[in-house]
C-alpha cells in the first residue's frame, strides 16, 4: 500500500472517502450495506459494481428483487452521469429524454456492454441457486478472459430456504 501510494488496496468503491476509509473491498470480504426502504442501496451497489468494472475488475451483480433491464437502464444513467450527461432514472423510464441526452445514453450502453460486469436477476433462489448463478457467471468471465473479483447479491434476505432447511 505504502508503495502504490493511492491507499486502495482492494477494490475500489468508486468513493474516495469510502476508499480512504476501507481500502477499498478486499478478497474474502463480505460488505453488508444497510439503510431503511427506499435510501438507494441498489443505486449504491449497482454504481459500485460498475466503477469496480470500469477499474478493470469483474463483476457479477446478482439482484433477488430488481430485473435485470431495471437495472440495466440504471446502470446506463449512471455511466452518462460520469460524462455530465445528468439524465434522471425516471426520466429514461417515463421517456422525458432529449433525443441528444438520448443519443448519449445508447454510447452509454455500448460502453456498458464492454464492461466486465454481469448482472442476472432471478426471485425465490436458494443459497445453492445462487452457487450455480455464481459459477455461471465464474464461466462466462473466464470465456471473456476476465476473473470474477467481486458478486454483489442485492438483497440478500430475499434468498429462499432449501428444501433441507425449508
Amino acid at each position: 500500500a505504502m508503495e502504490r501510494g493511492g491507499g486502495v488496496t482492494g477494490i475500489t468503491y468508486g468513493l474516495t472517502d469510502i476508499n480512504y476509509a476501507t481500502g477499498g473491498m478486499h478478497p474474502g470480504e463480505m460488505v453488508v450495506i444497510g439503510a431503511r426502504p427506499g435510501m438507494c442501496k441498489t443505486a449504491f451497489a449497482l454504481s459500485t459494481s460498475i466503477k469496480a468494472a470500469k477499474s478493470g475488475k469483474g463483476v457479477g451483480f446478482i439482484s433477488l428483487e430488481m430485473e435485470a433491464k431495471t437495472l440495466v437502464k440504471r446502470a446506463i444513467t449512471d455511466i452518462a452521469y460520469d460524462w455530465n450527461v445528468k439524465v434522471p432514472y425516471t426520466d429514461l423510464i417515463t421517456g422525458r429524454v432529449s433525443r441528444r441526452d438520448f443519443d448519449a445514453l445508447i454510447v452509454a450502453n455500448q460502453d456498458r456492454e464492454k464492461l466486465p460486469l454481469w448482472i442476472e436477476q432471478q426471485s425465490g433462489l436458494t443459497l445453492s441457486d445462487l452457487r450455480v448463478k455464481i459459477d455461471r457467471m465464474r464461466e462466462d468471465a473466464a470465456r471473456a478472459g476476465q476473473t470474477l473479483d467481486l458478486i454483489v447479491v442485492d438483497y440478500l434476505q430475499l434468498l429462499s430456504a432449501s428444501g433441507r432447511y425449508s
